[in-house]
């Protein structure tokens, strides 16, 4: 144990090289930063040194051990006078033993929360982002009073992984009244000479919660109108495709048809055809003949449907007529421009007969409304 003649404080009385110089003010404020009211309590590696001893001392050979400080000295007895220079009470000095300590008298005070830091931290903005280090940021504000702690904002550049200066710091000071007179200054410059933003913590905090709630309701915004558009394309997308289905109807599908008796019906015919040459019920797309008449036209739905089945009607058939309710027919495949009018023809009777269709619902509601809706009105004819 350290008897008490041994401990010196740094409050000048053994103070044999006059005044503090440069570096011993760069000594003094660093390792008073180590065991000050910020860093102490954070600090694990120098919280347990000085746990492990009960009077609470350090090693010089363990703060020599920390980058900043032996960066500004790597001898052990210049840092320890540096430090005996002081007037300030903080840091105690054991010259003979080459340890030091935080002030026994000065306890650590209550560890604050987030929100009473707030109140004496500042925002600033301004600084050369590229080239400006730590110690440039250190030095630059060594000469305002209370200040605890500078925190040098960075981000990680994904490009390489390497962390680069926002150009931002905060900067947390000793109490409110330190903060508010730092912010009361009339003008505050970088080392560039140019204007700094300053800005209380709170407050930017608070802006960059409304930006952030401003900027996911733009997107929120942007992204239900990108869908609306999706979605009004895709239906105009179908509504296109359905009017160029409306607008094309199958070639090679259509058979003229002549021969027919006067009481021979659709169903007659669709039945010959199934029975004789096997054509499905499902094959046929619209057959324009009604009871009575001699002559008509079956539509298939295939392309070519009708172009296949009169060369396989043909080969059966050889020099026999088909026959329906034993009448005999006469057949051909609609080509050229025989065919085309007649598709065009019939792309305008379904055409008007959809629209008077629609008209028909409008006027009663739709399916189930008015009388005559429901299950007992007239379909239209499937074409």
């Amino acid at each position: 144990m350290t008897e008490t003649t041994k401990v010196e404080g740094t409050n000048g009385k053994h103070a044999e090289n006059g005044d503090m110089s440069e570096l011993d003010k760069e000594i003094h404020k660093q390792v008073s930063y180590y065991f000050g009211d910020f860093n102490l309590p954070r600090d694990k590696f120098l919280s347990e040194q000085v746990k492990t001893n009960e009077e609470g001392w350090v090693g010089i050979d363990v703060m020599l051990k920390f980058a900043r400080l032996s960066k500004l000295s790597s001898e052990g007895d210049v840092i320890l006078k540096a430090l005996q220079k002081s007037e300030e009470k903080l840091i105690e000095v054991d010259l003979e033993n080459k340890k030091v300590r935080r002030n026994p008298e000065i306890p650590l005070p209550e560890v604050e929360d987030d929100e009473a830091k707030k109140l004496k931290t500042i925002y600033l903005k301004g600084f050369e982002k590229t080239n400006t280090t730590l110690d440039d940021l250190l030095g630059f504000f060594n000469k305002y009073e209370g200040v605890v702690h500078v925190n040098r904002r960075t981000y990680v550049d994904r490009k390489d992984d390497s962390r680069q200066f926002k150009g931002s710091v905060f900067v947390l000071f000793k109490d409110k009244a330190s903060a508010e007179a730092f912010m009361s200054i009339e003008s505050v410059k970088n080392p560039e000479d140019e204007e700094l933003i300053r800005k209380w913590q709170a407050d930017y905090f608070e802006e960059k919660q409304k930006e952030l709630e401003e900027k996911r309701a733009k997107k929120f915004s942007d992204k239900k109108s990108k869908n609306k558009i999706v979605e009004q394309q895709e239906k105009k997308d179908q509504e296109e495709k359905e009017k160029e289905e409306e607008n094309k109807l199958p070639k090679g599908a259509t058979m003229f048809m002549e021969g027919f008796k006067d009481d021979t019906t659709r169903e007659d015919i669709k039945e010959a055809l199934k029975l004789q040459f096997d054509v499905e019920l499902k094959a046929f797309a619209f057959m324009e003949f009604e009871k009575g008449q001699t002559k008509g036209h079956v539509r298939f739905v295939e392309e070519n449907a009708a172009v296949e089945l009169a060369a396989k009607m043909k080969e059966k058939l050889a020099e026999e007529k088909l026959k329906v309710k034993e009448a005999d027919i006469s057949f051909r495949v609609l080509e050229g421009q025989e065919e085309t009018d007649h598709l065009d023809h019939a792309l305008t009777v379904m055409k008007m007969r959809k629209d008077k269709f629609r008209g028909h619902k409008r006027h009663h509601g739709g399916r189930g409304g008015g009388r005559g809706g429901g299950r007992g009105g007239k379909r239209p004819r499937r074409d």
